[in-house]
């Protein structure tokens, strides 16, 4: 079943050449053959059909007096968002219906509107309508046209060193070729003028080699235009990893990657031709924009091929991956007076296609919004693993996850327009109004496609005019949104609000959206801060009352040894006098009894026991309380409610087996003290005979320490 048309409620009274998506959400668009740039604004419920347009500023007078300048009106250019979310624009085949191939390049700023003229390819003398690509990792590759002085040159653009490199030598003319962005790290290209083959960029190697024979015939001629130079269409990197290439002869042909080494070429396939046109010929794409829709079918259009060689007027069709089938589309009334090459395609983060085209006069034009049937597959899904789950207007922060850039550039046209989507936008859905704003995003730490369950971030900033409330949050990459996470707006504290204001990485709440369970699993680095701090206080609090339980330990010891000194004193005069006095009755000379402590253990010794075996339990304690907050700086959620309660309940269930044990040792030796006591007395009331017999020895360990204390 195809899809449905609408137009804008508003369109614009000037004609639309070129689109780019910005990392805000919004539609850059370029003002035929003019230096002019307006922006379109979706309305507070996403509805880019309700939109309005707003004036950017125009590009720079950078080209030069000999290609027509000063001033800059490209028609047919190079141009892409970059990584940190700016744009790059270069080139220009036309300017005002004359071929003038502009050697000029310039960047963008959304968030100061200010465009930047910056310095081109050592050496080129031309870059018209070259082919571009955003490489993973943030530069550009920009093609070199057929009528440089190098034409088999590519050169790399450097956005953080502002420089350019060399990106190899081509295998063939870069003129007409679209550049697809692959999983492997490799670059597709169809050769337009080394039928029928196809070549491949090499990131890693920066080199070009072979990508094999695409077997039937993709690009085609226009037979009136000389010098020969032959046209393509697009090549669309598709859900199941296959590109699909359409051709402007009319064939089709879908290539596998090498499932080896990126070097190796890889395999091409037939795809299925398009229907014959008016004049009995395939339709085919001779220059034509094409997209991945949410459902993993490609919207793509052609044209019957025309007595010029060109496609015109536009039909539209849906190719389906699984089945292999074209199924053609109903168009608006525009395409019925358009050629294929006027026509542009951008997918929104609504998962709709925007279309604008033009007659060839450039005076009857349109724009519609194309809304597709069909939803993708979960697993299709960018997926939230990490977001702040309280954000505050006017910050920034990061958002982790997988699958963050897409499965596809999304968008693909050829060497005259680029307009990729392979890159995260963040959308916020609620508030006291029920509406959805888009969050600018910037530093993404991929622009690769398909990344799989690999995790990488991107970055976000809450709009400054966002009101407080509950919204919905999602990350939305080529129109397909991720499940949403539940995140508050809360407004700055006055004295909080300068000093945080450009805090790019405030990741001071973490969640974790549990794509299986549908939970979230609160991992707040605040609270693990306060937690921590928990920590902090717990262990400030027992040094402390370790260094007061050792001081109490001290005077006890102090104590008790004056009063353990003065209780051997007094035994040794009575076992002095009483051994004397026996030693008298045998008639024995005086003989110095051996020292002997008969004085019952003082009572503090078993408190001052006590206090040193509690003074070791809180020295251990403390001791894994520090090895724990250097080995895990962050508090596992399951332990948080219950911050140091298991460490205090196992030290309280040790010391009680403890002082049990103690209360039982402590028992047994007062039984043996009174047994002794007793047997004294029974002795000294039984006479001298019961005096001479022999007292019972007192252990030398229980006389002189009476508790044993555990050692650490």
């Amino acid at each position: 079943m195809p899809g449905s048309w609408q137009p804008l409620n508003s369109p614009p009274a000037f004609n639309i050449d070129a689109m780019l998506l910005l990392t805000d959400g919004s539609v850059m668009c370029h003002e035929y053959e003019t230096s002019n740039w307006h922006k379109l604004v979706p309305d507070k419920h996403s509805d880019y059909a309700n939109g309005t347009f707003h004036p950017m500023a125009p590009m720079p007078n950078n080209v030069s007096v000999a290609q027509g300048g000063p001033g800059n009106a490209p028609l047919y250019f190079a141009s892409a968002v970059m990584r940190d979310g700016t744009v790059f624009c270069a080139g220009g085949e036309y300017d005002a219906g004359a071929q003038t191939d502009y050697l000029a390049a310039e960047t963008y700023d959304p968030r100061t509107d200010v465009w930047t003229p910056i310095a081109t390819p050592v050496g080129w003398t031309n870059i018209g309508d070259a082919s571009s690509c955003v490489l993973p990792d943030g530069r550009l590759l920009l093609g070199n046209p057929n009528s440089n002085s190098f034409p088999q040159a590519t050169a790399i653009w450097d956005p953080e060193s502002r420089t350019w490199s060399d990106g190899g030598t081509s295998l063939d003319l870069n003129s007409e070729e679209g550049w697809t962005l692959l999983p492997d790290g490799t670059i597709l290209a169809v050769q337009c003028t080394n039928v029928p083959n196809a070549q491949k960029y090499v990131i890693a190697t920066n080199q070009w080699v072979p990508a094999g024979n695409t077997g039937a015939t993709l690009p085609g001629n226009p037979v009136n235009v000389p010098p020969v130079i032959y046209e393509m269409g697009p090549q669309i990197l598709m859900t199941d990893g296959r590109v699909f290439a359409v051709g402007a002869s009319g064939h089709t042909a879908l290539y596998t990657l090498p499932n080896t080494v990126p070097t190796d070429p890889g395999s091409w396939a037939a795809g299925p031709d398009f229907p014959a046109g008016g004049g009995g010929v395939l339709m085919g794409a001779v220059d034509a924009p094409a997209c991945l829709l949410p459902s993993g079918k490609v919207f793509c259009l052609v044209g019957p091929i025309t007595a010029a060689g060109w496609s015109d007027p536009t039909e539209f069709f849906e190719f389906d991956p699984t089945t292999s089938a074209l199924s053609p589309v109903p168009g608006p009334a525009i395409a019925g007076i358009s050629p294929t090459y006027n026509a542009r395609l951008l997918l929104l983060p609504t998962g709709q296609v925007m279309y604008t085209s033009t007659d060839d006069t450039g005076t009857k034009f349109d724009i519609q919004i194309y809304t597709p049937v069909g939803g993708p597959q979960a697993a299709w899904r960018p997926h939230i693993t990490h977001v702040p789950r309280r954000l505050h207007p006017g910050r920034s922060y990061r958002l982790h996850g997988h699958q963050l850039n897409g499965l596809s550039q999304a968008c693909a046209y050829g060497d005259d327009q680029q307009m990729a989507t392979n890159y995260p936008l963040v959308r916020l859905w609620g508030g006291p109004d029920d509406e959805a704003v888009y969050c600018r995003t910037f530093d993404h730490s991929t622009m690769g496609v398909a990344t799989g369950n690999v995790i990488h971030h991107t970055h976000f900033e809450v709009p400054h005019h966002l009101p407080h409330g509950e919204y919905r949050l999602v990350v939305v990459a080529n129109g397909i949104a991720s499940r949403p996470v539940e995140v508050h707006i809360e407004h700055h504290k006055p004295h909080d609000h300068d000093s945080d204001q450009h805090d790019h990485c405030h990741d001071e709440e973490i969640v974790e959206f549990d794509h299986e369970e549908t939970k979230y699993k609160d991992k707040d680095a605040k609270e693990a801060k306060e937690k921590e701090k928990d920590f902090k206080d717990i262990k400030e609090k027992e040094t402390k009352e370790f260094k007061d339980k050792e001081k109490d330990c001290k005077d006890v010891e102090h104590k008790h040894g004056i009063e353990h000194k003065q209780c051997k004193e007094v035994e040794h005069k009575h076992c002095k006098e009483k051994d004397q006095k026996e030693y008298e009755q045998k008639g024995c000379k005086e003989k110095d009894c051996p020292e002997q402590v008969c004085c019952q253990p003082h009572e503090d010794s078993r408190h001052f026991d006590k206090l040193m075996h509690r003074l070791d339990n809180i020295a251990e304690r403390i001791e894994r309380i520090e090895d724990e907050t250097r080995r895990r700086p962050f508090i596992r959620a399951e332990e948080r409610p219950n911050v140091g309660e298991r460490a205090l309940r196992h030290d309280q269930d040790e010391r009680h087996e403890v002082e049990r044990r103690e209360e039982e040792h402590y028992r047994r030796e007062q039984e043996r003290l009174q047994e002794d006591e007793r047997h004294r007395h029974e002795h000294e009331r039984h006479g001298a005979a019961a005096a001479t017999a022999p007292l019972r020895p007192t252990p030398p360990e229980a006389a002189s320490q009476p508790v044993a204390r555990k050692k650490r």
